[in-house]
């Protein structure tokens, strides 16, 4: 399997106005001509919208939340910004988690989850 990049540049003045345009969505057709996977990375969707422009070109979206650095109420923030425009949210991915840190908390031991009864109780 090969794997092709294309990085972005130099940023211009107004980014949002290249990702909302006609050649931006005509590029995107074309390469999916070629490839069977297109993978969009962009900024974070609180502080810029343009993960809220390059939706509407998408099939799926993974919402990636940085584990402890990023709070609950950034994630619905977030998660909401990308409703309001219809994105089409397959799912979350959650990076950078420490799990010596997870197996701390409380009183659970996390290596025995069983899916019917819940994690189990130390």
């Amino acid at each position: 399997m090969d794997l092709h990049a294309i990085s972005t540049g130099f940023i211009p003045a107004d980014p949002l106005q290249i990702l909302s345009s006609s050649r931006m969505a005509s590029a995107l057709k074309v390469l999916a001509h070629h490839y069977s996977r297109i993978v969009i990375d962009c900024a974070p969707i609180l502080p810029v919208s343009d993960a809220a422009v390059l939706s509407k070109y998408a099939d799926c979206v993974l919402y990636v939340v940085k584990s402890d650095a990023t709070t609950v109420a950034q994630i619905r923030k977030g998660l909401g910004l990308l409703e309001r425009v219809n994105a089409p949210i397959m799912g979350i991915v959650l990076t950078q988690f420490d799990v010596r840190k997870a197996e701390k908390y409380g009183d659970y031991d996390y290596g025995s989850y069983e899916p019917d009864a819940g994690p189990s109780r130390a």
